[in-house]
């Protein structure tokens, strides 16, 4: 499973606005596994076929756990 970790400050750093971001997961759609927004940032999961059969995927609420 890939990861990919945008937090407020990352999202800040990066000079990412909201439309990008949008236009980014509407271009992905194919990969995103699950998205979770919370205060503390933006945690979008996404799996190709190949790592989807080597990976079973994380429980969602440690991922939560550790934000």
């Amino acid at each position: 499973m890939r990861l990919l970790v945008i937090t407020c400050y990352g999202l800040y750093a990066l000079s990412l606005s909201t439309s990008e971001l949008g236009n980014y997961l509407k271009s992905n759609t194919q990969y995103i596994h699950k998205a979770f927004l919370g205060c503390q940032g933006f945690v979008l999961f996404y799996k190709t076929e190949q790592v989807k059969r080597q990976h079973p995927p994380l429980p969602f609420n440690l991922i939560e756990n550790a934000l």
